[in-house]
């Protein structure tokens, strides 16, 4: 569910959900979406072109918005998979005045694991869920309030014990987890024909937190306890007022005003080792908290200046206020669009934009506890980018397809990574800020997509082809080297064909370059002198020390996969039952996730890579009414 747009990192995408950001998209360490279809009304991306009522991010915005309930009937729909099941129930609080929808979703392996296992001395087990709720009130024919709350969580652990013949024994707890929490409030006022608002109150909390114990020993002489645990995280509370104002049919006018209070949690890590009632070592980076404000101003106008040409154009204003610092922008935006005939458009965009918070993240390709949300400082300024962009749109045969190409370029500043050889448990060595560095980034490419959007088989043909670049000083002795995610060549094929009402098949296949990564290219055998002579001399030892290739200069195997499905309606009166039969990774490609070095018996290097998620069918029987 990782998106990666035009050369930006996953920090760079804002998630919108009813307005309120979600910091954190994804289950099950990425590979299922945070957000729930069957709760979901609509779903909007914006990759270049930025309105000025967005900001704050430097890639993309993807604006979701909940389904608000059936104000006339109770509806429902419910489903049992393999993964995991779910229901949904909308309908009326007051007929043609209230209405609610609440969606829950839930996974069980945990459940199902479990009658296996011996729970006296062995549980583990992964488990995720999310709730999303909302109610919709019209209060008078101008005035329309809205409540909506999402919470999802993933939780990971391991708990084991057994005794040894001496009469001790070992016992161990891990955990994991991660959450969102969010609330929205928005209370829409007409004015009249011409104008109206949207005010919005709003709050999310993204945590993550791990800990690990363990215990072992048969007396207090031998006893001894290890315990480390991490957090990290943030909380916003935002409030904005949008106007939008229609004078004539040339014209659309929006204004608005917003702030945000950003609390961070920047990293709490503690480490203690017990022998009986001593403390051997314990090591502590203590509860790093700071609090940023952030203001947004914008002016917009959506103009028609001809029958062949429209222009959005409008200006976004930001500041940020932290440590005793305050960061300005001012953030000009222009999309155009000129119609040369009926069937054919141009368009072009160009967009400025400043973001005041990063994502820290670690060398892997998983989401790690490592993976920090960190503010601008006084001493990290805050990143920027302009982007340029321009394409064509023709539509084919009467409308039932579309083709498009596009090409964009990007210039980013103020990016920051996690310096050579930083160790982000070294309490001694400081905090976040004095293990990074700070670069800039280009990216520039070109995008192909052909979509089919009617008849009984619809679906798109997409593939981009890009270049994504960073440079920093301190790191790959200041040259520039292939960000993480540049990924060269990016396809997919997407279709779906109804053969009866009662029967459809769908398949989609993606394909992708490797990510890149640094890997070792050799080793140096050092070896050792001790300090301490001895009647035969000195002791030696022997250690190896890796020599890395150039940063990010090897790639991991590409990454393409197939997924199939089918499905099998049957109506009844009030009634609709559906049976999914379908597989992911259809014929069994074994992704890597990540690459690793060995040394092997000779002291050669060996390369292996870690791979997830193999063919897994996928049933599933829904009941909607």
């Amino acid at each position: 569910t990782g998106l990666y747009v035009r050369g930006g990192g996953p920090d760079q995408n804002l998630y919108l959900l009813d307005g309120t950001q979600i910091y954190n998209p994804s289950h099950l360490f990425g590979f299922l979406s945070t957000f729930n279809s069957d709760a979901i009304k609509d779903v909007r991306l914006l990759k270049g072109g930025f309105p000025a009522r967005y900001g704050g991010r430097l890639s993309s915005v993807i604006d979701l918005t909940m389904k608000e309930g059936n104000m006339k009937r109770l509806e429902g729909t419910g489903s049992i998979g393999f993964i995991a099941s779910r229901f949904t129930l909308e309908g009326p609080i007051w007929r043609d005045r209230a209405s609610f929808l609440i969606s829950a979703r839930r996974s069980y392996a945990d459940l199902l694991i479990r009658p296996f296992l011996n729970q006296d001395e062995n549980d583990f087990g992964y488990y995720l869920y999310d709730i999303n709720a909302k109610t919709n009130v019209i209060l008078t024919p101008t005035d329309r309030i809205y409540l909506s709350g999402y919470r999802g969580s993933d939780q990971m652990f391991a708990r084991y014990s057994f005794d040894d013949a001496s009469g001790g024994g070992e016992w161990g707890r891990d955990g994991l987890g991660w959450s969102n929490l969010t609330t929205t409030f928005r209370w829409n006022h007409i004015f009249g024909s011409h104008m109206f608002s949207n005010v919005l109150v709003g709050f999310t909390d993204y945590t993550l937190s791990s800990i690990n114990r363990y215990q072992f020993g048969a007396d207090e002489e031998t006893f001894a306890q290890y315990e480390s645990s991490y957090e990290s995280g943030i909380r916003d509370l935002h409030a904005r007022m949008d106007l939008e104002w229609l004078p004539n049919a040339k014209h659309s006018f929006r204004f608005g005003v917003g702030g945000q209070q950003h609390y961070f949690l920047t990293g709490a890590y503690e480490e203690i080792f017990r022998v009986g009632e001593i403390i051997s070592d314990s090591t502590s980076s203590g509860s790093r908290r700071s609090k940023g404000t952030e203001l947004q101003i914008y002016m917009e106008d959506d103009v028609r200046l001809h029958s062949r040409v429209r222009l959005n154009v409008g200006i976004h204003g930001s500041g940020f206020r932290t440590q005793g610092k305050t960061y300005t922008s001012v953030e000009p935006r222009l999309a155009a669009l000129y119609r040369l005939n009926s069937q054919t458009s141009l368009k072009a965009s160009v967009a400025y934009m400043q973001q005041y918070i990063h994502l820290l993240a670690t060398t892997s390709g998983l989401s790690l506890p490592t993976d920090l949300w960190v503010p601008a400082t006084a001493k990290i300024r805050p990143q920027k980018s302009w982007q340029m962009a321009a394409g064509v749109v023709q539509s084919l045969l009467n409308g039932r397809y579309e083709f498009s190409i596009e090409g964009y370029y990007k210039q980013m500043n103020h990016l920051i990574e996690y310096e050579d050889g930083a160790d982000f448990f070294d309490a001694t060595y400081g905090t976040w800020e004095d293990r990074v560095v700070t670069g800039r980034g280009v990216a520039y490419g070109g995008e192909l997509f052909l979509q089919k959007k009617s008849g009984r088989t619809t679906g798109w043909v997409g593939y981009t082809l890009a270049w994504s670049r960073r440079k920093f000083a301190e790191i790959n002795r200041g040259e520039w080297f292939p960000y993480r995610y540049d990924r060269r060549h990016d396809a997919a094929v997407v279709i779906s064909h109804k053969f009866t009402p009662r029967f459809d098949f769908s398949a989609t296949w993606v394909y992708g370059t490797g990510q890149a990564i640094t890997l070792p290219v050799g080793s140096i055998v050092v070896e050792q002198r001790s300090q301490y002579a001895f009647p035969w001399g000195k002791m030696g030892n022997f250690e190896f020390h890796r020599i890395n290739s150039s940063r990010n200069g090897a790639r991991m195997p590409a990454y393409h996969r197939l997924d199939v499905g089918v499905r099998i309606h049957r109506n009844f009166t009030r009634v609709r039952r559906t049976l999914s039969l379908g597989a992911y990774n259809a014929y069994n490609r074994r992704n890597a996730v990540s690459i690793y070095a060995n040394e092997g018996g000779n002291s050669d290097l060996e390369f292996k890579k870690f791979s997830l998620l193999p063919i897994v069918p996928a049933v599933s029987y829904q009941i909607s009414f």
